[in-house]
C-alpha cells in the first residue's frame, strides 16, 4: 500500500497523500437484523372476517373473569382489533326440587349464568383458527365459548330496558291517535 508519492511542481517538492480503499469501505453494509435471518416479506393476502363476537358463558364468576382477560390479551397478541369487551347481567334459572309423593316443592335453587363478550374485527381467517384452538385448549372447565358474526341481537342485549321510559314512549304514541287528540280538545 502506497501512502506517499512525491511530485515536483514548478521547482518545489510537494507530498501528496494517496489513500487506497480499505476493506471496510469495500464491504456491503448489512442491517444487523438481517445478519442471521433474512427479512422475509409476506406478500400473501388472506381474507378477513367481518366483525365477530366471541361469547364466553359460565356459572362460575371468577374463572370466567380471568379467562375473559386472557382471551382479550391473546386477541391483541394475535393482532386482532378488539372493538369492545363487555359484560351483561347474569341470566338466572330457577330449579325446583320435588319429591314424587309430595305436591309442593321441597327446595328452590337459583342458578346464575354469567356472560362476557369480546367484539373483534380485522380477523384474518388463518389466524382465527389458531386463536380458537388456543382458547379451547386453555378454557377452564365449565366455560362455553361461542363465536359468531356480529348481529343486531348482540347490540340489543347490552341495554336493559327502562320501564318508565317505555311507558312514556307508549303515552306519546297514544297522543298521536286522532280520537285521543279530539278528546283532549287539540283538534
Amino acid at each position: 500500500m502506497k501512502l506517499l508519492k512525491s511530485q515536483w511542481v514548478t521547482g518545489t517538492a510537494m507530498i501528496q497523500h494517496i489513500r487506497e480503499a480499505s476493506l471496510r469501505s469495500k464491504v456491503k453494509k448489512i442491517n444487523p437484523w438481517e445478519l442471521y435471518e433474512p427479512m422475509i416479506k409476506n406478500t400473501k393476502v388472506y381474507p378477513e372476517y367481518p366483525t365477530l363476537t366471541l361469547q364466553l358463558d359460565s356459572m362460575d364468576f371468577v374463572p370466567l373473569e380471568k379467562f375473559h382477560s386472557y382471551a382479550h390479551r391473546k386477541a391483541r397478541q394475535f393482532k386482532f382489533k378488539v372493538i369492545d369487551s363487555y359484560a351483561i347481567p347474569p341470566t338466572k334459572t330457577a330449579l325446583k326440587l320435588e319429591k314424587p309423593d309430595k305436591r309442593k316443592p321441597e327446595k328452590e335453587i337459583v342458578l346464575s349464568t354469567y356472560h362476557r363478550f369480546l367484539r373483534l374485527s380485522e380477523v384474518p381467517c388463518v389466524r382465527l383458527s389458531l386463536y380458537l384452538y388456543l382458547m379451547q385448549a386453555h378454557a377452564p372447565v365449565g366455560i362455553t365459548i361461542t363465536i359468531r358474526k356480529q348481529e343486531q341481537m348482540d347490540e340489543d342485549i347490552r341495554y336493559i330496558p327502562d320501564e318508565i321510559l317505555e311507558a312514556k314512549k307508549a303515552e306519546l304514541l297514544s297522543l298521536d291517535d286522532p280520537k285521543t287528540r279530539k278528546l283532549l280538545g287539540w283538534e
